[in-house]
């Protein structure tokens, strides 16, 4: 009895003394598959946090809300771990099939405001049936039984390395190993672990001969437990990609390479065998008597993922005229603002591409204008699901045109062909035709007579009038001549070896902050927004400058062309720098990155310097 006093007395005092985890807030699900009859249970947790305030409900679009929210606290203990957490839970049920997306929450945590992680749930048919109501989550509590029993004791006569091949592995997984140029190919780098190890994301793999969308946010935040050779493991998402091939052949893809630090306790001999299927409360309190069961130890190891080789064929060469790249399937739509234009006045021509395939590669169809019709550069906006295989959604083109030449114009029809991977045949796409009616221009008025004249006759009554402005216009005539007279005797003709600079307007400048959104998005603590925007205004003026297409797979080719037009090594330096830390924080799974405000400034040098080149 003493001894149990003795225990808990000292649980007491060591409760101060437990790791307590920085603040986190993440969104959770009971499952990630589920049927259109299922409900889905959903909370949006805080850990670690002192103030959790300015909580915003999510808007759940695929899913009806059965119950919530619903608010819960408490504690939990894992891996000597004490973590408080608050939750905000919901019950939804899916309002249709396919891949769902459940939507982060905001909130203001310790001050900042965060946005929890997005999560994508498969919902698949089934036939009806009562949806079961179900409780709440405890997060806490569920988050210990769902965890795989960590394998961490080692005894005598056992393998720490033995330990660690058989619980700790890398592997990338690729949904198909052969594709066609432009066809999407899903490439997941994952975690495998049973055991207490603190992993970060050490090489890269390099994706050339690819163009690729991340389907996730590479932040490793994204946890899942998976059975493997029988037993479970929990797998953590390292990275998930979406990879648009853009020329044939065979790549491999490079793998992954982790550095692992790995704690085992290496039991005594005199200790007992470690029960399995042990309560997490029996765990808890077992784990409080490790350091009288044996000594703890550790080891640092590096693991790699196994490469994968795809192979890339190429489009068949009976391709229409009207392709241009696109791979997929689509549809095709066209509208005429307004069939009616004056002419000089602009007239647009809208035409949206929907569809799933590689949209974001695909260019706007080309339209033979009639003669006597000029058109601009075609405008493009997209609205595009970068998190789903293949990426789906639409792409708009607006067509502006003008013409100084009234009549009627035919335009059309506008084609436009994609391959189409399924069926291994070209499909062509076709709009109807429109007739354009150009006006002589509205802005031109003809002449018309003064009111209150009378067949261009001047009123009688006016002539005192037009007298006087006659003589004044005389008058000042003869001033400003007298005046020019006077000043020509009093001014010698001096030659300046320097004269004067005549002062040129200038036309003002607006200043237009590139990295307006990113300061936006550090405004608001939004991590990956931050790098995102900065790496897109980057590329967008890097890119351009060299006459590359955007691509982080060209960023070498990039930077040697920036060094061949002579832009300084300091600079190049620079921007290699930005790169590989937006890499790093896209790549680096479960980082406690934050916002780098350094980064701003050294963007708008690289920016600057780059505008200067020729």
């Amino acid at each position: 009895m003493k001894q149990i006093k003795t225990f808990i007395i000292t649980i007491f005092f060591l409760l101060p003394c437990w790791v307590m985890g920085q603040a986190r807030f993440s969104t959770i699900a009971d499952e990630l598959t589920i049927t259109t009859q299922d409900v889905l249970q959903v909370q949006y947790v805080v850990e670690n946090a002192e103030d959790f305030t300015a909580f915003k409900t999510p808007e759940f679009r695929d899913f009806r809300i059965v119950q919530g929210p619903v608010e819960t606290t408490g504690m939990s203990f894992m891996n000597n771990t004490l973590t408080r957490y608050k939750a905000i839970s919901y019950v939804l049920q899916p309002l249709k099939s396919g891949r769902l997306l459940v939507p982060g929450a905001q909130a203001t945590v310790d001050g900042k405001k965060m946005v929890s992680n997005k999560l994508m749930i498969e919902v698949a048919d089934a036939g009806k049936r009562s949806p079961t109501p179900v409780s709440p989550i405890n997060p806490g509590i569920s988050g210990l039984y769902e965890r795989p029993e960590e394998d961490y004791t080692i005894r005598e006569g056992e393998s720490a390395t033995e330990k660690i091949r058989e619980n700790l592995m890398v592997k990338l997984e690729t949904d198909k190993t052969s594709a066609y140029v432009g066809e999407p190919i899903v490439a997941t780098y994952k975690l495998y672990t049973r055991l207490r190890s603190q992993s970060r994301v050490s090489k890269r793999p390099s994706m050339n001969g690819f163009s690729v969308y991340d389907m996730v946010e590479p932040d490793g935040s994204m946890t899942r437990v998976e059975k493997l050779n029988g037993k479970s493991f929990t797998v953590h998402l390292i990275r998930q990609t979406q990879l648009l091939p853009l020329q044939e052949g065979k790549y491999e893809l490079e793998p992954v390479e982790l550095e692992n630090n790995i704690r085992f306790l290496r039991l005594n001999k005199e200790a007992g065998p470690v029960r399995s299927g042990r309560t997490p409360l029996e765990q808890m309190f077992e784990e409080f008597m490790d350091e009288e069961r044996g000594k703890w130890e550790e080891h640092q190891v590096t693991l790699t993922s196994s490469p994968a080789t795809i192979t890339i064929k190429p489009l068949p060469s009976n391709a229409p005229e009207s392709f241009n790249g696109a791979v997929g399937n689509f549809t095709l739509s066209a509208r005429m603002v307004s069939n009616t234009v004056g002419a000089g006045d602009n007239g647009n021509l809208e035409l949206v591409l929907e569809g799933s395939g590689n949209l974001p590669l695909v260019n706007a169809p080309q339209i033979n204008w009639p003669k006597g019709l000029d058109s601009y550069d075609p405008t493009t906006t997209e609205n595009i699901n970068k998190t789903v295989a293949p990426m789906a959604g639409k792409k708009t083109f607006t067509y502006a045109f003008t013409s100084s030449t009234p009549g009627k114009y035919e335009l059309g029809p506008v084609a436009f062909s994609y391959f189409d991977p399924a069926s291994k045949t070209y499909k062509t796409l076709q709009t109807e035709r429109f007739t354009i009616s150009i006006t002589p221009s509205s802005n031109r008025k003809p002449a018309t007579a003064p009111t209150g004249s009378q067949g261009g006759e001047t009123p009688r009554n006016q002539w005192p009038v037009w007298l006087g402005a006659g003589l004044s216009i005389l008058l000042l005539a003869g001033g400003i001549l007298f005046w020019t007279r006077r000043r020509r005797k009093k001014i010698e003709p001096v030659e300046e070896a320097n004269p004067p600079a005549v002062p040129v307007p200038v036309e003002e400048v607006v200043a237009i902050d590139r990295l307006l959104d990113a300061k936006q998005a550090a405004a608001n603590n939004d991590i990956h927004g931050f790098y995102q925007h900065i790496e897109r205004v980057l590329g967008e003026i890097v890119y351009n400058k060299v006459s590359l297409p955007p691509s982080s797979q060209l960023k070498q080719e990039a930077l040697k062309r920036l060094a061949e037009k002579g832009i300084p090594q300091e600079t190049l330096a620079d921007l290699q720098g930005i790169w590989q830390e937006i890499d790093w924080v896209r790549y680096a799974a479960g980082s406690t990155s934050a916002i780098n405000q350094e980064l701003l400034v050294k963007s708008e040098k690289v920016m600057d310097a780059v505008d200067r080149l020729s």
